[in-house]
């Protein structure tokens, strides 16, 4: 919220079963690592 107010863009990255709701809401854009996994994390 912070950020937004500064008139920041501001985009996560996190796994949505363990990030909160509130960052979900207060973030302009959420992308789901566990949805769209393949795309960023690297499997060993």
């Amino acid at each position: 919220e912070y950020l937004k107010n500064q008139g920041r863009r501001v985009e996560v990255m996190a796994f949505g079963r363990s990030a909160s709701g509130k960052l979900k809401e207060a973030c302009d854009e959420f992308i789901d690592l566990g949805e769209e996994g393949g795309k960023y994390v690297i499997k060993r």
